[in-house]
């Protein structure tokens, strides 16, 4: 019998079941394959795509060099500094200035992400580092390598009592755990323990500890990114080269609305203690979240306190004492997205002639956002507190 069965069998009815026998092993390790990558790109983090549900298309292409009289709507020129000594000591050429700044708001809110409509603490935190390498520097035109290092964001939903930020350090980042995100990622965070430990002050065991604690976070599109900034003053940026890489509209038109010169509009070394003046709020985009891809207008007052001292070093102290300013999108559209009400210090170095470090704290009122940012759909409850901290150093 066993002889007759084999003769009855069709060699074809084998080969389709080895088929599929082979069919179902090459899915198996396609599919364990994907689980590896994933698990490797995303440890602890669930990204996913961006909320508008596609990528901006590029409109700079690699190694291209775009002029700002080509822009369909140009920025402003800024007012000239007029001061070739000034522009040169500020912006030493050949030295790289490496600036990190660090944002934190706190407040309370209802979140599309908590998945239920239910007030709970916000505890937003977003930084980033940049590296200007100054090329070229004749006092009148300013040619800049700029590295966008690293630029990031985390939100952080908890129902706790109050909590508080803590942006650490000044010049020190604190969202090194987001460190393996790819550029443009938004992500929810599976383990938010230690986003809550490393951002808040108060409320960080409570919020660490629940369950129901959740982050999500956002890698910036322009992590990573490299462009040569041709800077004329009183004319503002004249061009900008790629370098290696591409840009969207909103991160060229960011970048053409940069203010290359603030360290001089600040302060001009003339200003005696207790002298107050205005700084147009242009030359403060450096202080403002470069995820809300904002240009800032409006107008802050400063006072020059007593002179102070460290490390041996001495450094004129800035006062923040009125004033606010205005954030819109740097998108076609110019939409209103909010204001800023600032108070604090900033701190310029004599020795070196820049903006070394500044703290500004004030309230921060959000209209809008862009619908492929971590703050999009979230409502307001209270007034946010808006922390920012700024630091750099030359190498």
């Amino acid at each position: 019998m066993i002889g007759k069965l084999d003769r009855s069998r069709r060699p074809g009815a084998a080969n389709y079941m080895v088929v599929l026998l082979l069919t179902g092993i090459l899915v198996a390790l396609v599919v364990l394959i994907a689980v590896l990558v994933t698990q490797r790109g995303s440890e602890g983090t669930t990204p996913t795509a961006s909320p508008s549900g596609a990528a901006s298309p590029a409109v700079v292409g690699e190694n291209q060099i775009v002029l700002g009289k080509d822009l369909p709507s140009p920025p402003k020129s800024p007012k000239p500094v007029d001061d070739p000594d000034r522009i040169k000591e500020t912006l030493r050429e050949g030295k790289t200035y490496e600036a990190i700044l660090k944002a934190g708001v706190v407040a309370q809110v209802e979140d599309k992400a908590w998945g239920i409509k239910k007030v709970v603490n916000l505890a937003y935190a977003a930084e980033m580092q940049i590296d200007r390498t100054i090329e070229k520097n004749d006092g009148k035109r300013v040619v800049e390598l700029r590295h966008f290092v690293t630029s990031r964001n985390v939100k952080l939903l908890c129902d706790v009592g109050a909590v508080t930020i803590d942006l650490g350090p000044p010049g020190v980042l604190l969202l090194s755990a987001l460190e393996y995100l790819q550029p443009g990622t938004i992500g929810a965070v599976a383990l938010a323990k230690p986003i809550a430990e490393r951002i808040l002050g108060s409320g960080a065991q409570e919020a660490a500890k629940s369950e129901a604690t959740k982050a999500v976070a956002q890698v910036n599109t322009l992590s990573g990114k490299r462009v040569r900034i041709t800077y004329v003053d009183g004319v503002g940026v004249e061009a900008i080269e790629t370098v290696g890489c591409t840009l969207t509209q909103e991160e060229r038109d960011f970048i053409f609305g940069t203010a290359v010169l603030s360290d001089c509009a600040i302060w001009d070394l003339k200003k005696a203690v207790g002298e107050r003046w205005q700084v147009d709020g242009s030359q403060l985009s450096g202080l403002i979240d470069p995820s809300l891809r904002a240009s800032t207008s409006g107008e802050l007052e400063f006072v020059r306190d007593v002179d102070g001292q460290e490390s041996g070093k001495p450094y004129a102290a800035l006062r923040v004492e009125g004033g606010s300013l205005s954030l819109n999108s740097s998108d076609a559209s110019t939409r209103r997205i909010g204001s800023f009400t600032p108070a604090g210090t900033i701190r310029f170095s004599l020795t070196d002639k820049f903006v070394e470090r500044a703290k500004l704290v004030g309230r921060f009122i959000i209209e809008s956002v862009s619908t492929d940012h971590i703050l999009f759909e979230t409502s307001f409850r209270s007034r946010p507190t808006l922390t920012v901290e700024y630091a750099c150093k030359i190498r």
